[in-house]
């Protein structure tokens, strides 16, 4: 039977001791975090209230700086009413995100296609290179169109799956619009 291993602990200026061993460092390592962490043993719980002024800039969120650059929006579904709108707002913004992509497409395949074939290789051959070029576009703009689509289809789904339960509550309330009265 081999002898038992000693660990051997030196102090050095600056810290108490300093282990040699593997063994006695991960120990001393395990020590020093253990030691410095502070452990809520109470059974209290904190609670913290935040009032957002209408129109303040709030930060982070729903309504945060990315639904701010959003042309979405603020993905805010405390109603039947923003479900409906934020579908509506995804489908108009990825329709136009749909024809931008199109068009983007058309116009970088025919200004590739006017480039001058290097020598060597034949007319046709530069079209097929414009074409591989802006296929990635053409698919952006498929890509956006069904998420249009996708998007359009969000309020029959809410509705067909929802209705029971909103019909309970008197179903969706619609949306009342202000009557101009101009003459009178």
């Amino acid at each position: 039977m081999p002898p038992a291993r000693r660990i051997r602990a030196v102090p050095t200026p600056g810290s108490t001791y300093k282990a040699t061993g593997t063994k006695a460092r991960a120990q001393a390592r395990r020590q020093k975090t253990t030691t410095n962490k502070t452990r809520n043993t109470s059974k209290t719980r904190e609670y913290h209230i935040h009032i957002n002024k209408p129109g303040a800039d709030n930060g982070g969120g729903a309504a945060g700086q990315w639904s701010k650059q959003s042309p979405i929006g603020d993905a805010e579904f405390l109603s039947a009413g923003h479900v409906r709108a934020f579908a509506e707002r995804g489908r108009r913004a990825m329709r136009q995100a749909a024809m931008d992509f199109s068009y983007a497409h058309e116009a970088l395949r025919a200004v590739l296609r006017e480039v001058p074939p290097p020598t060597g290789e034949n007319r046709m051959q530069m079209y097929a290179k414009a074409n591989k070029v802006a296929r990635s576009l053409k698919r952006a703009a498929n890509a956006a169109q069904a998420a249009s689509a996708h998007s359009a289809r969000t309020w029959p789904a809410f509705m067909r799956e929802y209705e029971p339960w909103l019909n309970q509550f008197g179903g969706p309330r619609p949306e009342t619009r202000k009557r101009m009265n101009f003459g009178a």
